[in-house]
C-alpha cells in the first residue's frame, strides 16, 4: 500500500490520491484519504478539491449515498467558485451517484450542468467524455421502456 507523505501540501495530496484512482487502487487510495484526514484534518476540512477527490473515492468503493452527500456540500460551496473544471469534477460525482442510487433523471440533470461548466472553462475533452456518458443514460434508459 502507497502511504502520502508526511508534511505535503494540498495539492500534492490530491495528486497522490488521484494517481492510485488512475491505477486501480481504490482500497490503498481510500486508506490513504483515511490517513490525509486523521493527520490534517485542520487543512483539509474546507477544501473543495479534497472533497471532490473523496466524493469520487467513495463513488469507487460503492459508498454512494455520502459519496452524493459530501460532493453536494462541495458543489454548494463551489457554484460560485470561478474554477468552473473544479465545479464540474464536483458534479460529476454528484451524477455518479445519483445514477448508482436509482435516479437517472437526477444524474443526467447533473451531466447537462457539468456540460455547461465545461463549456464555460473551454473544456473540450472533458464536454465529450460528459456526452458520452449521457449517451450511456439514454443507451440505458431505452434498454428498459
Amino acid at each position: 500500500m502507497k502511504t502520502i507523505k508526511a508534511n505535503v501540501s494540498e495539492s500534492v495530496l490530491i495528486s497522490e490520491l488521484d494517481e492510485l484512482i488512475k491505477s486501480g487502487e481504490y482500497k490503498d487510495a481510500l486508506a490513504a484519504l483515511r490517513g490525509a484526514e486523521a493527520d490534517y484534518e485542520s487543512v483539509l476540512s474546507g477544501s473543495l478539491p479534497f472533497m471532490r477527490v473523496k466524493a469520487q473515492i467513495l463513488n469507487l468503493m460503492g459508498d454512494y449515498t455520502n459519496a452524493r452527500k459530501i460532493a453536494v456540500y462541495a458543489y454548494r460551496q463551489a457554484r460560485s467558485d470561478s474554477d468552473h473544471d473544479l465545479v464540474a469534477r464536483i458534479q460529476t460525482e454528484i451524477a455518479r451517484a445519483e445514477l448508482a442510487l436509482g435516479h437517472p433523471d437526477l444524474a443526467q440533470r447533473e451531466y447537462r450542468d457539468v456540460i455547461a461548466a465545461y463549456r464555460r472553462s473551454g473544456n473540450i475533452a472533458g464536454i465529450i467524455d460528459t456526452l458520452n456518458r449521457m449517451a450511456q443514460l439514454s443507451f440505458i434508459a431505452a434498454e428498459f421502456k
